[in-house]
């Protein structure tokens, strides 16, 4: 659905970027896979990952002392890749 342009990447990738930013576990851990898979996947989203600055929101995930390990180990195979 990205790859053909129903959806857009940038809307996407900004949802992902705010569901990163909230508070619940689960939901920060799916949208880190959720941004893996597109990011894999979809030429456009991946490119669209830098310009939204998710990025910098992963360090931020990262550096969060509430943040859970499992979801700190995501977001920085994430990173590494």
């Amino acid at each position: 659905m990205i790859n053909t342009e129903k959806i857009n990447s940038v809307e996407l990738i900004r949802e992902i970027k705010r569901r990163i930013m909230l508070k619940s576990p689960r939901i920060q851990y799916l949208a880190l896979v959720l941004l893996e898979t597109c990011a894999k996947n979809c030429e456009k989203a991946f490119s669209e990952v830098a310009a939204e600055r998710v990025l910098d929101e992963m360090v931020k995930l990262i550096e969060d002392l509430q943040t859970t390990v499992n979801n700190r180990n995501k977001a920085l195979m994430l990173i590494e890749s």
